[in-house]
């Protein structure tokens, strides 16, 4: 090793030292929050536990196993029709002009929003992920492979067809063989080349069979690197060249009994029979579609992240108003009405503040984003609290809106599922994974003996996905809430197996009153803020009551339209589902007594608690005390 590489690998040591060490250092003295950023320390240690004792999903060596599987036939998937369609779209103009704006089109779409397409259509399991692997491969290799016939040189393509050859023939000696440097070099895998036997090829190629020689008006300087190209093209254009040569001394011995030389043809750099692009042709086309794809994305995308409807009032009025954001962890679910709700009422202005809900789709993001500061409050459930303090963020529920999770566990048609000890070997599906409805699956199964080993879970969302996900045999059982649960009984595909919402299932299967969703926000922002917290408090505890003495139609007259009346209920399904579950809601938003030692307890056998947990900084019950006194319930 010379001097000047072992300086090198030294400094590219120093520079990993730096980094990884400054990190942990940093993150140690919280100068950086480690909640966020992590710490390589962490980091190590967890991919240790999960070299022992694998992951949730069960052996890491599964997981990495299975990840390769779908890239690997992602991958030559997508390589095999990338060639494919852009061979044939380079050899016959027609078909490329016709089909141009909408490969481009296509192209524009955002791979993520393809991603949930394929999940929703295909399922959960590995024919989706290949699926999108073999897209993301498709256009890079196709582009590529297009541009690759569209250089192949006139002349080459001309001499063939005098000596006879098909078309099948010209595609596969000439056409392929000068694309393949495109191909390759869209696959990212040549190597940099080296001035051996491969440029002696090209040389005596060029040399000998000057026939061969490509000329081009617009690159004079072509005819100077003919022999020798010291880029990293050069190999691949010199094993193209010789490939071209052996399919031409094929086509001579058969067809003729010495190769016709350049002179008896007309010199054109690019034969009127490779086509040129079609894409020009149509690139308005092109465009418009693109646009029109780009705003309905935009527009399917403001529906789950947009503000939800806000109740009545001038901008003035909102002007002199404190601005309260909040967070939902979807919002149009029946747990999650309560939110809403007070906003169709025109409750958070009636006591004085201006609220901003925001909707995400599952039950992960929404507390995540008020502790990065993104929202200043989360409608999450409580359990969050918990677990924000194991990771030394110190969050607040400060008031409590249900005493039950409003779930049920709905389970495949014709399993018969009556206990979480049938969950052996299967999966089951969750919100996504870390959400409270993954914590309480853990603890249903680890209550009737099984351990995290021997059942699989997968984040199945709601809505369609969780569908899908039991449509398709990907789980055995799902748990999800209303209006999820309608559809899956509406269109027969499943079945509640597990009542997780009424008293009486609620006292069965967990034991007691379990404080869900609430109103959770980081300490400092609460005592930064307690007048308007107080604001926020008052008009949710308004609304509890409210709710608490009205019936379910009244409800569902109020909220938006969207809400009770979608493509998985109808208003009357709703209103029957609402009526059924509206005894999780509770009428004060006080924590229910004991409420958070059986929350506890759930996270305990679930195995989330790794160290202490002070639970009496977890929620206060002091502003719903205030509201219910001042608004003159009985609190």
């Amino acid at each position: 090793m010379t001097r000047r590489k072992l300086a090198v690998l030294v400094a590219q040591v120093f520079v990993l030292i730096l980094v990884f060490g400054g990190w942990q250092l940093f993150t140690s003295l919280k100068i950086v929050d480690p909640f966020f950023f992590g710490q390589p320390s962490g980091i190590v240690r967890t991919a240790w536990q999960w070299v022992q004792h694998g992951t949730n999903q069960g052996s890491i060596w599964l997981q990495i196993y299975t990840t390769m599987e779908e890239a690997v036939f992602g991958f030559f998937i997508g390589v095999a029709a990338g060639i494919v369609v852009g061979v044939l779209l380079g050899q016959f103009r027609f078909l490329s002009e016709v089909l141009s704006p909408y490969i481009k089109a296509v192209n524009a779409l955002p791979r993520i929003v393809l991603g949930a397409l394929f999940v929703i259509v295909l399922g959960l399991g590995i024919s989706s992920k290949i699926v999108l692997a073999a897209f993301l491969v498709f256009f890079v290799v196709f582009f590529n492979a297009y541009q690759g016939v569209r250089e192949v040189d006139g002349n080459l393509v001309n001499n063939a067809r005098i000596l006879g050859a098909s078309r099948l023939q010209v595609i596969r000696n000439v056409v392929l063989p000068s694309a393949m440097t495109w191909i390759i070099a869209s696959l990212h895998a040549r190597r940099p080349a080296r001035p051996g036997r491969a440029h002696h090829r090209l040389a005596e190629q060029l040399q000998h069979r000057r026939h061969l020689r490509r000329h081009d008006h617009h690159r004079p300087d072509r005819a100077d690197r003919r022999v020798a190209d010291q880029s990293a093209r050069a190999a691949p254009a010199g094993l193209a060249a010789a490939d071209v040569e052996r399919g031409f001394r094929g086509l001579s011995a058969a067809r003729a009994p010495a190769l016709v030389t350049s002179s008896h043809c007309k010199q054109s750099p690019r034969s009127s029979t490779m086509p040129r692009i079609g894409f020009r042709r149509g690139s308005l086309a092109a465009l418009a579609a693109a646009c029109a794809t780009a705003l309905t994305v935009a527009a399917c995308s403001s529906g789950s992240s947009a503000p939800a409807a806000s109740g009545g009032g001038s901008s003035g009025s909102n002007a002199a108003l404190p601005t309260v954001t909040m967070m939902v962890g979807g919002i149009n679910k029946q747990i999650y009405l309560p939110y809403q709700l007070a906003q169709s009422l025109g409750y958070y202005k009636k006591y004085g503040v201006n609220m901003v809900l925001s909707n995400e789709a599952g039950g992960v993001g929404a507390e995540t984003a008020m502790a990065s500061g993104q929202v200043d409050m989360a409608g999450a459930w409580y359990v969050h609290t918990i677990n924000f303090q194991l990771q030394g963020k110190s969050v607040v529920d400060v008031a409590q809106l249900s005493g039950s999770p409003g779930e049920r566990i709905m389970c495949a048609t014709g399993t018969h599922i009556t206990s979480p000890t049938q969950w052996k070997g299967q999966t089951i599906g969750v919100t996504d994974l870390g959400s409270g409805t993954d914590q309480l699956t853990q603890y249903l199964a680890a209550r009737y003996g099984l351990k995290k080993g021997d059942y699989t879970r997968i984040g199945a969302g709601d809505g369609s996905t969780m569908i899908a996900a039991l449509q398709n045999h990907k789980i055995l059982c799902g748990m999800t809430t209303q209006p999820t649960v309608a559809a899956i009984e509406k269109l027969g595909v499943g079945y509640p197996a597990f009542d997780l919402t009424t008293t009486a299932g609620v006292q069965k299967w967990l034991g007691g009153f379990t404080p869900t969703a609430g109103v959770l926000a980081l300490s400092s922002w609460v005592d930064a803020n307690k007048a308007t917290v107080q604001k926020v408090v008052d008009a949710l505890v308004a609304t509890m009551h409210w709710l608490s003495t009205h019936s379910a139609a009244d409800v569902a007259n109020v909220l938006p339209q969207s809400f009770v009346s979608n493509a998985l209920v109808t208003k009357p399904v709703y209103i029957s589902t609402l009526a059924t579950d509206k005894t999780q809601f509770l009428p004060d938003g006080l924590m229910p007594s004991g409420g958070p030692s059986v929350i506890m307890a759930i996270s305990k056998l679930a195995g989330v608690i790794t160290g202490p947990v002070n639970v009496s900084t977890t929620y206060t019950n002091s502003y719903a005390i205030t509201a219910n006194k001042d608004l003159g319930f009985q609190g």
